[in-house]
Order: structure tokens, then sequence, then C-alpha cells
């Protein structure tokens, strides 16, 4: 035989080319059974990443409130209190603030999910625990 034969024979069915379709199945199978066990963990950084927003939120609402207090000469001025933060933050949705016993409270509402920031002048922290999602739905404090 010559190889211009071998050539032919192996064209016309000798040899087969490609996958065959039950080949493909069982790879895509394997593949989306691979990509299910992948899946919790995804859903589990998300929520890490949405809670590690709120805290950075958080984190600026705080300082601008701080400066704020420093600026009134150790007095949080309620009705400005929003104005500053808005000023150094920038929009923040839903932000309401309340003053009680010099203790600031502070709503505010990030990813569909309601925040309440205690903050603390004399001893200089602050606490964060989000109070509910926009549906209703009651959440425990972190």
């Amino acid at each position: 035989m010559n190889k211009k034969s071998i050539k032919n024979i192996i064209r016309k069915g000798g040899v087969k080319k490609g996958f065959t379709l039950i080949e493909l199945l069982i790879v895509i199978s394997i593949a989306l059974i691979l990509m299910s066990f992948m899946l919790p963990k995804f859903n589990g950084y998300m929520t890490k990443a949405k809670d590690l927003k709120a805290e950075n939120e958080a984190q600026q609402i705080y300082t601008a409130a701080m400066a704020s207090y420093g600026e009134r000469g150790g007095k949080f001025a309620e009705e400005e209190i929003e104005r500053d933060i808005e000023n150094l933050v920038g929009n923040v949705s839903g932000l309401s603030a309340s003053i009680s016993s010099e203790i600031l409270t502070i709503k505010f509402t990030l990813d569909n999910k309601q925040y309440s920031l205690i903050i603390d002048p004399k001893e200089n922290n602050y606490e964060l625990s989000p109070t509910k999602d926009i549906t209703g739905e009651e959440n425990g404090g972190v």
C-alpha cells in the first residue's frame, strides 16, 4: 500500500475525527456538577462582600459625624449632622439622624437593607447593626 491509499482509507471512515454526542454530554454534565459545588461558596462570598460594603459605609459616616462633632465644639447638632455627612461622604440612601443623651443614631439604607449606626462620642466608637431589609423582614444585630 502506498501513502495515498492509506489516506483514502482514513478519510473514508477508517479513523474517526471529533467527539460523539455522548462524550460531549458526559463532559458537560461533569462540568455542571463541579460548578454546583462552587455555587454555595460564591453566595457566601457575596454575603461577605455586602457586609464589608456596609461596614465601609458605616466607617465613612462615623468619620464624617465625628468631624462634625469636632467642628461644633464637642456637640452633635441634629439639624446639621445629616448635611455634614452628605457633604463629606456623598449621597447616602435613606439617611436619617437622631440624638439622644449625646448618643447619635444614624439610619441608612444599602443594598436593600436598612442599617442602624450608633455613635458614642465619649467612648469614641460606634456599633453597626442591620435593622431590616426593604421587604420588612427583621434581622438580628451583628
